[in-house]
């Protein structure tokens, strides 16, 4: 890695390294202004010093367009490491070519390409990309900034490790499960995963609802206006609404598949096999908008509630809060943990497996 840039005035001491040929950096001419704007926010100056690793994918040096091509099939834009942070490095990783390609492709949408802009307007149309990418590229830094903070908080660290602890369990299970299950140790396998992601529905929204909160908060996309507000709910509502009716089709294919399970064929098994891919897919992009708009909310009802006390809050809390404050103003809440008061009723979920499970003790000793 090499040091690009690095400065400490009002605030904590932040380092820009390239974890590549410096010559390819997209967004190097605007780091300090970067800075300036990263320091002005709350929970970047919690800390003393933040590291920040770019990241360039290596086909820029031999074609632009390529690197563009597989800078936009990348996963994430931005990520931490948590072994780092148990060692003390305050470091983030920034895929500095991802967050270019996707406001180069937006721009190429935009004019359906870049030979149809007219010379003399091209490099300005160029040097706005740049301009977009460097502001999206701060409400990036702050979203794994807040994940970095929270891993300081050591109840946010122990629900990191359940949350490790808990794939560990639901691993072990399938595997003893699958040997268990009389002919069918694919619906055994296949139950687990489902069971596994519901479960975590609730730390998704802990955990990465306040990441998404301040990333937002940050960018200037939510604010606590009324409108803000409504807005944030209707998204939340829509997505439980979503996230409802693909868990229903999963615990229908369930319950069939059980009643007729010496006569399953491999298509059903390929058909909730793939719908159950993309859930695992999915399900962090929900507790993302639901953990957003809960956290909006929160936040916005408990005003002497501060950052820290906010993101030291146990999800049961939180969604607790949650509940009580959507009751006082007589709005439908979209999660609810206890309660079947929610659009996503974590109780009716787990009550819906939990039958599941009893359909098959028969066929299966569960763990």
């Amino acid at each position: 890695m090499e040091l690009l840039y690095e400065e400490k005035k009002d605030g904590p001491r932040i380092l820009f390294y390239a974890d590549y040929n410096p010559s390819n950096s997209l967004l190097r001419s605007y780091f300090a202004a970067i800075y300036k704007r990263l320091i002005e926010n709350q929970v970047v100056r919690r800390f003393r010093r933040i590291e920040l690793v770019f990241r360039v994918n290596s086909e820029f040096e031999r074609d632009f367009f390529k690197g563009i091509n597989k800078a936009l099939a990348k996963s994430e834009n931005a990520y931490v490491v948590l072994s780092d942070v148990y060692r003390g490095k305050n470091r983030a990783f920034i895929n500095e070519d991802g967050i270019y390609a996707s406001e180069y492709e937006r721009k190429w949408n935009e004019h359906g390409g870049m030979t149809k802009i007219p010379q003399r307007q091209r490099d300005d149309v160029l040097h706005s990309i740049s301009k977009q990418a460097a502001l999206d590229c701060i409400g990036v830094i702050v979203h794994e900034i807040t994940h970095l903070w929270q891993l300081r908080i050591d109840k946010t660290k122990k629900i990191i490790k359940r949350y490790h602890k808990k794939i560990i369990r639901c691993m072990k299970s399938m595997l003893q499960n699958a040997k268990l299950f009389k002919g069918n140790d694919a619906l055994a396998i296949h139950w687990t995963v489902l069971r596994k992601h519901v479960l975590l529905i609730l730390d998704y929204i802990s955990t990465e609802g306040i990441a998404r909160f301040f990333q937002e908060m940050e960018k200037g996309t939510i604010e606590y206006s009324e409108q803000s507000l409504r807005k944030t709910y209707a998204d939340a509502y829509r997505h439980c609404i979503d996230l409802n009716k693909k868990l229903g089709n999963l615990y229908s294919r369930f319950m069939h598949m059980i009643k007729v399970q010496h006569n399953i064929s491999n298509t059903e098994f390929d058909n909730i096999a793939a719908e159950l891919w993309e859930i695992s897919e999915t399900i962090p992009d929900y507790g993302y908008l639901i953990g957003m708009h809960v956290y909006h909310w929160v936040s916005n009802a408990a005003e002497n509630l501060s950052l820290q006390d906010l993101a030291q809050v146990p999800y049961h809390k939180l969604i607790g809060y949650y509940e009580t404050f959507c009751d006082h103003i007589g709005w439908q809440p979209v999660v609810s943990l206890h309660s079947k008061k929610g659009v996503f009723s974590y109780k009716k979920h787990v009550k819906m497996l939990t039958q599941l499970r009893k359909e098959t003790e028969h066929i299966v000793v569960w763990k």
